[in-house]
Order: C-alpha cells, then structure tokens, then sequence
C-alpha cells in the first residue's frame, strides 16, 4: 500500500524503477509456476522466470490487485512505459490474468488499462498528452 501511494507521484517513476528496483518485486508475487518462453524471458528479471513449476502466485486477490494498480500507475509516463515493456512486464501481467478468475470484473479492468498501455504504438501518436502523460 506505501509503495502504492508513492506511485501516485509520477515524477518518482524513473528513480524507483532504476534506482529502488521496485518492478521485480511488484511482479513477482504476479508470477506463477507456468514458466515463460524464451522469446518473453529475454529482458526480463531472471528471478521472474527461473521459478520453477513450484511457485504460487499471491493467494490474495486483494493484494493481486493492488500490485496491478501499482502496475498501472508506472504507466502514466511514456518513459516507463517503455521501461516496462524492456523488462517485460506485459508477460507477467498476460499470464497473471489467464490465472484469474473471469469473475473478477475489476482486476479484468485494470488489466485491460495495463495491456493497452504496454501494447500499444507510442509512435503512431499513441502517447497521450504532453511527453507521453497519461492520467491512468
């Protein structure tokens, strides 16, 4: 939940992904035992996928979603959004939804949110406001 409130100020994001290190540890309660290709591993923290098939995801749905909303919030600025496609964050946020249960209409949103931030063409005039701001 701190870490949450921190989030809200975007201006931080690029010292906590860089300096603090907080994607691994918000990811990693995310990430199950189903492992990853070798295609999404490459950027990614190797402690997000040499797991193993014994690993279980966060039991609390509760906290699952705050972790997303944390997701979310890193992606307000251009800058890490594209930090969070480098490192592969889209990976772990599309197999920790295929582990969700359909009736839970909220992480659905935020997941949806996240996915069409990480995924989409910041090239093609997909950056939102002004330097790629966006108001998540």
């Amino acid at each position: 939940g701190a870490l949450k409130n921190c989030l809200f100020d975007d201006e931080h994001h690029f010292w906590l992904l860089h300096e603090v290190g907080v994607l691994t540890p918000l990811l990693l309660p995310l990430v199950g035992g189903e492992g990853f290709v070798e295609e999404d591993r490459e950027g990614m923290d190797p402690l997000l996928w040499m797991q193993g098939p014994e690993k279980v995801r966060e039991p609390d749905a509760d906290v699952r979603l705050t972790l997303m909303e944390c997701v979310l919030l890193l992606c307000r600025k251009r800058r890490s959004r594209e930090e969070l496609r480098r490192r592969q964050a889209y990976c772990v946020v599309r197999q920790a939804d295929e582990a969700e249960p359909d009736e839970h209409e909220e992480w659905a949103e935020l997941v949806y949110k996240v996915v069409n931030l990480l995924q989409r063409d910041e090239a093609a005039g997909g950056g939102g406001g002004r330097g790629g701001e966006m108001n998540a």
